[in-house]
């Protein structure tokens, strides 16, 4: 009871902890409560019917254990009369089974069966929304055709206020299977990954939804082994991450190997006229606050509309925020009441 108790906070557990440890917990518990069960009621009773104990006067030993000695007495007095040959027996049995067992693949978690697979689809940066969503139709019409696919659903980059960003040039394809396959997940993913890899101007990688997020949650990366190369020049870092992909490609044995896409952004950079701002009383802080809101907008209130809740942001227009000219004849309130 101590044991299953031990045992019992793990149901309480929720996400992937939960989906992995839960089985683990309920597994156990039903053992023990079973060998508990069995102790209680079948062990006593085949207890007193095979180990009854003899009338006085016969031998000490019940027939169990007599019909036991009768088999392992003979065997004990020989393996001591030829001790030796027992110990080279014994080493000749050990020693290779020692070699055999670094041989023998390891595995922490070995691969579930989740009855799907996900897949991520990475396009360069600079790619359109349009774009992205044209050529990852392509992957999901190629990947409908495999008659043990149930169905594809694909969500293509996530909201900037979420604790997993994503860009909208990165989508998660999720591939249903159907249960009654024949073709095991190994031979079918080699499959999609012959149909898929020459897609153009896709980078792919294949992997499971809970495989993905474990993978992510301990390594940062869905993949089973990454590179991090650091340091300030972009440029630089763009180079090398190019020879390391190459590099990495030479390996046999590995698949879905990429580098990720860096692209700089355009940038405007602003200087105030401190002697400008300073004859109108304003200060350089109060420009910049000006162009920030006019540029990135700034939330004023909250909007209801039933149920649903909205930030009412207020900024200038698209055709103001991407002039420079328009940008530079921004008018700004002084503390004098002129502009």
């Amino acid at each position: 009871l101590i044991v299953v108790a031990v045992f019992l906070p793990l149901f309480a557990m929720s996400g992937i902890e939960g989906r992995m440890y839960k089985p683990l917990a309920g597994a156990v518990i039903a053992a023990v409560a079973s060998a508990l069960l069995l102790a209680l009621t079948v062990v006593p009773v085949a207890a007193a019917f095979l180990l009854k104990p003899r009338p006085a006067g016969h031998e000490e030993d019940v027939r169990v254990i007599r019909s036991v000695k009768r088999l392992y007495a003979p065997l004990l007095d020989a393996s001591l009369r030829h001790a030796g040959r027992v110990r080279l027996a014994t080493l000749a049995v050990t020693i290779p089974a020692l070699g055999l067992a670094f041989l023998v693949g390891t595995d922490f978690m070995p691969r579930l069966d989740e009855g799907a697979f996900l897949i991520q689809t990475i396009l360069p940066p600079e790619a359109s929304l349009a774009e992205v969503d044209r050529l990852n139709h392509g992957l999901e019409d190629a990947l409908r055709d495999f008659p043990e696919v149930e169905d594809v659903v694909r969500r293509s980059g996530r909201a900037e206020r979420t604790e997993d960003p994503m860009p909208h040039t990165v989508s998660d394809v999720l591939v249903v299977l159907r249960r009654d396959r024949q073709r095991s997940l190994e031979a079918l993913e080699n499959a999609m990954r012959e149909r898929v890899e020459h897609l153009p101007g896709l980078s792919v990688l294949f992997t499971t939804p809970l495989g993905m997020r474990i993978d992510e949650g301990l390594g940062g990366t869905p993949s089973d082994i990454a590179v991090r190369v650091f340091g300030p020049d972009l440029q630089r870092l763009t180079a090398i991450a190019a020879d390391v992909e190459r590099t990495v490609r030479r390996v046999p044995g590995l698949s879905d190997v990429r580098a990720e896409k860096q692209a700089g952004l355009p940038q405007l950079r602003v200087t105030v006229d401190r002697a400008a701002v300073a004859r109108v009383g304003l200060t350089p802080g109060d420009v910049v606050r000006a162009v920030r809101l006019g540029l990135l907008g700034e939330q004023q209130i909250e909007v209801w509309r039933g149920q649903r809740r909205f930030d009412l942001v207020v900024k200038l227009a698209e055709e103001r925020r991407g002039d420079p000219e328009a940008i530079r004849t921004l008018l700004v309130d002084g503390h004098d009441g002129s502009r």
